[in-house]
């Protein structure tokens, strides 16, 4: 519920929103001569790029506006693309699974924060998402569970979670929601720290740092520039 007024009063020009406003919202916006661009949150690496694209034409004009993010996207693609080629390969494979919230739910592989699991060398335990049952979970049982800070001990204590082989191992790791669930340089930072705790040697050996949260920068190459380290810079 956005105080149009308050908006119009600041000189908002253009409101960015994943959510459809109701028409009486979206009539209170034109009357303001505020523009309003929904823009649903990307699922598959194409939409990314057009995420971007879309949202730098909104801000910075069809041409400038649509080429720099364009390279900012494909170069975010490569360094994930370059994380996921340094992933050590093995027979057994590792399983993980990204928890959501309090009530177990996990992230899906039909958005991109399951996705991150892939890129980071794991399989997704909760390919198609959702809470699963007690049964589902056991026989899921992956190698390392994520979820936002401030979960973890919750989950611990629930029913299906305390007997899973993550738990008992001490495998269960609190990451930053925002890096999961947002939808630009920072899936690279995500990837990075998912990566970095599967795969403690890939920081050992100085094959992926540490990032920043700058923004993806236009006038840097891609990781896969340099495929023999990763680090957030690379795509900056």
């Amino acid at each position: 519920s956005p105080d149009v007024e308050a908006l119009k009063t600041a000189g908002v020009q253009l409101v960015l929103t994943e959510l459809e406003p109701s028409e009486e919202l979206a009539k209170s916006f034109s009357d303001a001569g505020i523009q309003v661009l929904v823009l649903p949150k990307a699922t598959t690496r194409e939409e990314l790029t057009t995420l971007f694209t879309t949202i730098g034409s909104a801000l910075g004009g069809a041409k400038t506006g649509y080429t720099t993010p364009q390279r900012r996207g494909f170069s975010l693609l490569s360094a994930l693309d370059d994380i996921q080629r340094l992933i050590p390969n093995s027979d057994a494979g590792v399983t993980a699974g990204y928890v959501i919230n309090a009530e177990g739910e996990f992230a899906s592989d039909s958005t991109m924060t399951g996705k991150l699991l892939a890129y980071a060398g794991a399989v997704n335990v909760a390919a198609d998402g959702g809470t699963l049952s007690a049964d589902e979970l056991a026989t899921a049982n992956p190698d390392y569970i994520f979820c936002a800070k401030g979960l973890k001990e919750t989950l611990t204590q629930q029913k299906g979670f305390a007997s899973l082989a993550a738990v008992v191992n001490e495998k269960i790791y609190e990451i930053d929601g925002a890096l999961m669930e947002n939808q630009g340089s920072s899936m690279l930072d995500a990837v990075i720290e998912l990566a970095g705790t599967m795969y403690p040697e890939l920081k050992t050996e100085g094959l992926i740092s540490p990032t920043s949260s700058q923004e993806v920068s236009s006038d840097t190459s891609s990781a896969a520039a340099r495929p023999a380290r990763v680090d957030a810079n690379s795509s900056r």
